[in-house]
């Protein structure tokens, strides 16, 4: 069976190789890391994750307007990775149609329920 591929999108890079550690120690594919809302588009594109951990507050272009980029061309499931778990943030979030919010710092066990509901939702969107 094939790991799960996942791109992480953190600016922060300690958070980042935490992100990492954390994902592999899942049992998941690290296939990239992106630090902007540009590279993480690029990225997906590139290596084509099964699953995408964005983080919203990121350089350049915020995670929220390169979910959106990602979801209209490639439609990767995407859960959300924030210190911001305000209304605001959440209602954003949902008019992406993205149901997954990790709150910093992770909970592994959240953080893999979140990555499997995203991969089932989409499988289920796709049969």
């Amino acid at each position: 069976m094939n790991k799960v591929k996942v791109l992480i999108v953190e600016d922060m890079a300690l958070t980042a190789l935490g992100m990492v550690s954390k994902i592999k120690k899942l049992g998941y594919e690290v296939v990239g890391k992106a630090e902007s809302g540009e590279d993480a588009i690029t990225a997906a594109r590139e290596s084509q994750p099964d699953v995408i951990l964005m983080d919203i507050n990121i350089k350049g272009m915020n995670g929220l307007r390169a979910a959106g980029e990602i979801l209209r061309e490639l439609a990767i499931p995407i859960v959300f990775t924030s210190a911001y778990t305000d209304d605001t943030t959440r209602s954003q979030i949902n008019e992406l149609g993205v149901q997954y919010l990790v709150s910093k710092p992770y909970d592994n066990k959240l953080l893999a329920k979140a990555i499997e509901d995203s991969l089932n939702s989409k499988s289920a969107a796709t049969s």
